[in-house]
């Protein structure tokens, strides 16, 4: 008896290796794809170790930003300066409740890998502000990233 449950079980290891030798490549290919999508889950989703942009409302008068159009026909203008920084920080600084956020829209000075970004005329679109500040292209505090 114990022979047969021995003949039996190295059939299904000597089929089980064989099957494996003949299909290595898509064993190692399916492996490899299950490990690089678990490390960007990890980075981006558990971590959110990315940069995200977005807009801020921008003074005119003080500094050069950049113009949208908030309806169709273009009769009202929307004034707006670009923040960029990591999504963590932001979590951190919000918590779940991001869109309402007043805490998110300045970066402060001793933060890092927090810029703000105002139009430069070769850039896009301006509303360029009356005093002699048009030439500034991208404050960043501390480090450009």
């Amino acid at each position: 008896m114990t022979s047969v449950i021995l003949a039996v079980v190295f059939l299904i290891y000597y089929n089980y290796m064989t099957f494996l030798r003949r299909n290595f490549f898509l064993f190692s290919i399916i492996l490899l794809l299950i490990l690089a999508s678990s490390a960007n889950y990890y980075r981006f989703i558990v971590l959110g170790d990315f940069f995200v942009t977005y807009e801020a409302e921008c003074d005119p008068e003080t500094n050069s930003c950049f113009v949208r159009c908030d309806d169709d026909d273009c009769f009202e203008t929307y004034n707006y300066s670009l923040i960029t920084r990591k999504a963590n920080k932001i979590k951190k600084l919000c918590g779940e409740n991001i869109t309402d956020c007043n805490s998110a829209l300045s970066c402060k000075i001793d933060e890092i890998n927090c810029s703000i970004e105002y139009c430069n005329a070769a850039s896009g679109e301006c509303s360029l502000p009356d005093t002699e500040q048009d030439d500034i292209d991208t404050i960043s505090v501390l480090e450009k990233f």
